[in-house]
């Protein structure tokens, strides 16, 4: 009885020694599969990953070639510059009120770049220097100057560098007195009689004035295109136009 009780406890470990055997080997058989299961995710992961950063990368390529993106928001800013200056200069450079002359001056430096470009149709200039003196001068010279901006847009101008320029299209009522007339006219000054018919006329001038604006937001360039011409055949007829423009002296604002 007790050799047949030690043998069954025998066999009974050496059953119970096989069975962890193979609860261990199943547990790694298992381990291993789910490692590999794991290790095939993740590498599915990491694909993954690689085409999404691929996608991504090359989205950003993209984007980065298309500056009306990154101009909108330039936009906006160039087109806030616009109006500020459209209120300010309603009424031209305010030379008889020091205090508001000063404040569109320090404008006009603080938005411009000192090397600008001021030109119009026929002539060109450096320097926002030059801006501030012509326009002073011009103010002037012409009393009762009122700026009627009709629209203006904005414009993207070069899709390598992003500038952006913005074109207003307005008319500027001025008023002619002696004086401007002796400045700008002076070859008519001998001719009374229409000397008499200019002096003290309002004429409207159809203007455009084209903004040129840097990456940066600064103005770089500052164009102005005046219909004088066209004004004063309205007012005087074709030939006495013609003969104004012949000798007028508008130049001497920005020599």
């Amino acid at each position: 009885m007790g050799e047949t009780e030690e043998y069954t406890d025998g066999v009974g470990d050496a059953t119970s020694v096989a069975v962890r055997h193979a609860t261990k080997r199943r547990r790694r058989v298992t381990t291993d599969d789910d490692l590999d299961a794991k290790l095939s995710s993740l590498e599915r992961a990491v694909y993954e990953l690689d085409d999404e950063t691929g996608r991504l990368e090359g989205k950003a390529m993209v984007l980065a070639r298309m500056p009306w993106y990154s101009t909108r928001l330039h936009d906006q800013q160039s087109s806030r510059v616009i109006h500020v200056y459209l209120q300010m200069f309603q009424y031209g450079f305010k030379i008889h009120n020091p205090v508001d002359a000063v404040k569109q001056e320090r404008f006009l430096r603080s938005v411009c770049r000192d090397d600008m470009v001021f030109c119009g149709g026929n002539w060109s200039t450096h320097g926002v220097d030059k801006l501030i003196h012509a326009f002073r001068i011009y103010s002037s010279l012409h009393p009762n100057y009122i700026m009627h901006p009709k629209y203006f847009e904005v414009v993207r101008n070069d899709e390598d560098n992003g500038d952006v320029v913005c074109d207003v299209q307005c008319t500027v009522s001025q008023r002619l007195t002696r004086e401007t007339v002796a400045v700008f006219f002076p070859h008519i000054m001998s001719q009374e009689h229409l000397v008499q018919i200019l002096v003290g006329r309002d004429i409207l001038v159809d203007t455009n004035v084209s903004f040129g604006f840097t990456p940066a937001g600064l103005i770089d360039a500052f164009t102005v295109t005046m219909s004088r011409e066209k004004a004063f055949a309205q007012l005087l007829g074709v030939e006495a136009a013609a003969m104004l423009a012949d000798g007028q002296q508008y130049l001497s604002l920005v020599t």
